[in-house]
Formats: C-alpha cells, structure tokens, sequence
C-alpha cells in the first residue's frame, strides 16, 4: 500500500510540471533560467556545459563535446577552475548566484569560494554575469566585472576552465547551463522553498507569478516531501522526486507574467528609487524637453509607454506624441556619453533590450533597460543602463543613463524598473456614426469602460479634460443644418486616456408640411440634393433661379419642390 502511494505522489507532481512548460533536460538535471538568490537562502545549480564539439574555437581549432560536464574549483584559490562529471563530493559543483552587499557573484557551496576573472574562485570573488546566447533555449555566457574585454568563462584545454574574449555562440565552448540537480531531494525542497517563498513575487504584473502557480508548486513540494519523509522510499524513489520536482521550479518560473512586446499593452515605467515619500514614474516631456523626467503617478498619455519591436530589439514608445525613448546614445567606451535621456520623433538606430532582473526581495518584479541587443558586455558596444537621478526639487528626477564600463552586476535602486501595466480607456463610440443626421437630431455618445467620462468637442480643437462631458449615454445635439465635426477623448479611473475619436455629419433638412414630409433637402460642400424628388428648383432670396448642380456661395437658398418651398442654409 505505501508503494502504490508514493507511486501516486510521483505521479502528482509530474502532472504538475506538465501543466506549465516543455523540460529542457540535460545529463545532470534540469536546464532553468538562474534566479539571484541569497547567501543566507541559496538556490543551488550545476554550472554544465552545453558545448556539443560542433563550435571551433582558436587557431589551433579546439573544440568537444562537454555536455554533461559541470564547473567546479580547483584545491588551490585563484587557480584555473576545473570541469568534468560531476565529482563524489557534488557539494564542490553546487553553485549559486548571490546578492553579496549589493553585488551579484556566483557562490560554491563546498568551498564557500565566488568565482573571479572568469576562470577561478577564492574567499571575496568579484561580480559576475550571465546573459542569454542568442538562438538558444536557456544557454548562457558568463563573465566577471574587472576582466577586459569581458572575456567569458570557457571550458578549455586538459579540463581547464579559461576565458575568452567573447561569446561564441549557441553549444560552443563559452555556452553553459544552470541546472536544477536531479538527484538530491532535500536540496530540490530546499531550492523550490527558496524560490517560491524569497525570490518570487505574487500579483499579475510582469515579472509576478499568478496565485494559482504558486499554489501548484508548493503542492509539488508537498508531494516530494512525502516520497522523502516515507519510510518505505527507496534511493531511487527520492532521485525520482528530486528530478521531477526541479522540473516543477523550472515549469513555476516560465510561469512568470511576460511583458507585452507587440505595442498591446500600456506601462508605467516606475523606478524602485523615488523620493523619500513618493514613488515617481518616467514621464515624456515633449520633443523639444532636454529630458524625460519622474513624477508623481498621474493617469496620463505622457506616462503611458508601450513596448514595439525595433529590428533585433524594441523601442519604448510615448503615448502622448508617439515620440520613442532615445537609445541612440552617442559616446564611445565610458566617455563622452549623452547624458540625459530624452524622447525622440524617429525610430532609434540603436534598438534596447528589456532584462528580468529580480536580483533581491527588494526587487523580484523589477527590470533593467539597455540600448544593447546582444548578450551584455559584448565587444560590439558597451551597455548603457538608463537610471534615474536626482534633478531638483518636486520630484522632478531626470532620466539618464549609466555607463557601467567595467562593472555590470552591482544591484542599485536607480536602475531597476517596475513595468506595470495600466489599462487604456476605450474609444468613445458615437451613435448614429459618422455620416448623415436630421437638423436637430441626438448623437449618444458611448463607452464601454466602467466609469468613462467622454469629453467631447464640436469647433474642431482637440478635447481635453477641461472640454464639455457627458457620462456614457449622454446625448449632444445636432444642428439645425450644415455639417458637424465631434472630437471625443473617454477617460475612466486608474485607466489612461483613449485615443480622440473624430466623427463628421452633414446635416440634412426635412420639410415642414405633413403633405411632403418624404422630402430631405441636404445641402452638402455648396450643392443642394432633395431626396424624393427629381423635379425641384433652386432660388436666391432675391428670386435669381439657380443652376441645380452648381456649388453655391455660404448663404440663404428656397428649395421650391412643386407647391412646397423651404429655406436652406448652405455654408
């Protein structure tokens, strides 16, 4: 009885996982984007080589297949690092990815050791990172902050970690996993536990995790803490649980809120420095401000910003004048660089990227903006962080950049961002539509947003909260003949502003008399039609007969339709 109950445990958690993302598995374990976690609640992983011996490296060419060999110290501090299968000891191949006071390092468990200079470790290490290689499923370059050139972390010659001074791409020597082990279930616990309860944030914003993942993973932390603490578990029942399980934390983060990189959505983009009271957000200036500043949340075009691709990367776009961020910092290496950042008419050249950062519990739904597309720290360009700084008084902080040289990983409040996503109002939708209506007649103005407020106006200007409004259903009145042009902007609470809706009439004249009320009389760009009727004639007020088709000058006309006459203006 108790097998068939840990059989049905092992079941329940695979079901689980299945639920969430297709498994990257490797020969130690399970391939996962790393988290940043902490020295006091480490989230472990092998460090394994995704070098398959089809990337030529160097002159000599050298290149293996690695897979499955994982990065460990070697006996000696500030010594090449080795790699191999994964040793007796698996403590020695245990990684983390630390905050230490505020700088991101990566941390072996055995040794207590941080990697530094990219190929060795000892007791203080330096910052490292990691970055995605381009065209791979959870592949990653690594390098440490202080190495020129950023030169990664290589498997190289005789076992030997090296450095290189570049990425080399997908499977390649410089490519490597961090994977989730797949036979330790405490650790596999203790991972999961950490990730859940310290480096991952409940809500429905980008970077959260919905309640319901949450809720799925601890239930598969329960379940593999029942194949650990059962008596009758084997060895081989508990590695089982351990790979599911590490399968499970991997699905949980894939879970993660995505942001929206097809214009879809609008953002605040908010630093997780403010003032000392206040949260401040990125709003657009204008075209001709020097520098798009911070201020307090207001529901406004100039803080809404959408996400839009732009050749390898994306722009930030302004809803207020669809102006873009400027990424087009100009500059070389760590001098002569733009400062302040402001919006520009045009496309920016230089397209940037959006990075998850998620680096602290200060910061776990939080993200890093560069004008740089290929993995950071590349030779092509140096990453410009944009941050926030100071820049007077009533909060009027400026945005700008930061230029990291030859540091990358310090984990400052100035340049980490919260996206979060505010709804847009409708647009106003107006009834009858654009086109012909009856002197006199009403035009219902609609939203469908709860609580819009439409603000309309007819004399051509732009509306704006100042202008005339009705709530959803109110009515405006037409005139009694010419044309009418309504310009409607909605605006709901916590929702930005719609777009302005135009909407043109041309207003007809129905007869007076019972006996021709079939007859609309329009009088549309200076020509007068009647509906009904072929045969009528037109007449100045002095008399003067006019040429039916002829475009008429602005003035008073009688239309005469047999024995009926009426007044039209035409304007």
């Amino acid at each position: 009885m108790k097998k068939i109950l840990l059989l049905t445990t092992l079941a329940v958690i695979s079901a689980i996982t299945g639920l969430w993302a297709q498994v990257i598995s490797t020969p130690n374990g399970t391939a996962t984007n790393p988290v940043v976690s902490t020295l006091a609640n480490p989230v472990y992983y092998y460090i394994e080589s995704a070098s398959d011996g089809t990337v030529n490296t160097g002159s000599p060419a050298f290149t293996g297949d690695f897979r499955g060999m994982v990065v460990y110290p070697n006996i000696t501090a500030n010594t090449l690092m080795k790699f191999g299968v994964v040793p007796a000891g698996k403590d020695s191949a245990l990684w983390a990815i630390v905050n230490d006071a505020g700088i991101v390092k990566a941390y072996n468990k055995q040794k207590g050791w941080f990697i530094v200079s990219s190929h060795s470790a000892n007791t203080t290490g330096v910052g490292i990172e990691f970055a995605p290689v381009a065209g791979t499923t959870r592949q990653y370059s690594m390098f440490s902050d202080g190495v020129s050139g950023h030169s990664r972390l290589i498997a190289w010659k005789t076992n030997l970690c090296n450095r290189w001074s570049n990425s080399q791409g997908a499977n390649s020597l410089t490519a490597w996993y961090f994977v989730l082990p797949k036979t330790d279930v405490d650790l596999a616990i203790a991972n999961a536990t950490n990730v859940l309860n310290n480096f991952s944030a409940e809500g429905t914003q980008p970077g959260q995790y919905s309640a319901s993942a949450r809720n799925t993973l601890q239930t598969a932390i329960n379940a593999a803490i029942t194949v650990r603490d059962n008596p009758a578990s084997t060895q081989v029942d508990k590695d089982a649980a351990a790979a599911v399980l590490s399968e499970a934390i991997d699905a949980y983060q894939s879970s993660k809120v995505k942001l929206a990189t097809d214009g879809s959505k609008w953002y605040f983009i908010k630093s997780q420095r403010g003032s000392t009271t206040t949260a401040l957000y990125a709003e657009n200036q204008g075209l001709s401000a020097p520098q798009v500043l911070n201020k307090e949340q207001a529901y406004t075009n100039a803080q809404a910003w959408k996400i839009v691709v732009n050749g390898t990367g994306f722009a930030l776009v302004n809803k207020l004048d669809a102006s873009n961020l400027n990424s087009d910092l100009t500059g070389t290496g760590t001098t002569g660089i733009t400062v302040n950042l402001p919006t520009i008419a045009t496309v920016p050249a230089k397209p940037i990227n959006i990075f998850y950062n998620g680096q602290d519990a200060a910061s776990l739904d939080y993200f890093r903006v560069e004008n740089k597309i290929t993995e950071p720290g590349g030779t092509t360009a140096t990453p410009i962080i944009f941050r926030l700084h100071a820049g007077g008084a009533g909060n009027n902080w400026g945005l700008v950049n930061r230029v990291p040289g030859t540091t990358n990983t310090g984990m400052y409040d100035n340049t980490q961002f919260q996206l979060i996503e505010a709804p847009a109002t409708a647009d106003a939708t107006n009834s009858p539509a654009s086109g012909e209506i009856s002197g006199g007649g009403a035009i219902t103005l609609s939203d469908v947003t709860s609580g819009a407020i439409i603000y309309y106006t007819t004399d051509g200007t732009e509306p704006t909260t100042a202008s005339t409004s009705v709530s959803s259903g109110g009515t405006i009145t037409a005139p009694a003949s010419g044309s009418l042009t309504v310009k409607t902007l909605a605006v709901a609470p916590n929702s930005f502003p719609s777009n302005v809706v135009t909407s043109s009439y041309t207003i007809t004249v129905t007869g007076l008399n019972s006996i021709n009320s079939n007859y609309v009389i329009k009088a549309f760009n200076g020509i007068i039609k009647v509906d009904g009727a072929e045969d009528f004639e037109v007449y100045s007020l002095t008399g003067q007969k006019q040429i039916k088709q002829a475009q008429l000058k602005s003035g008073i006309y009688i239309v005469k339709i047999r024995d009926y006459s009426q007044k039209v203006v035409v304007k």
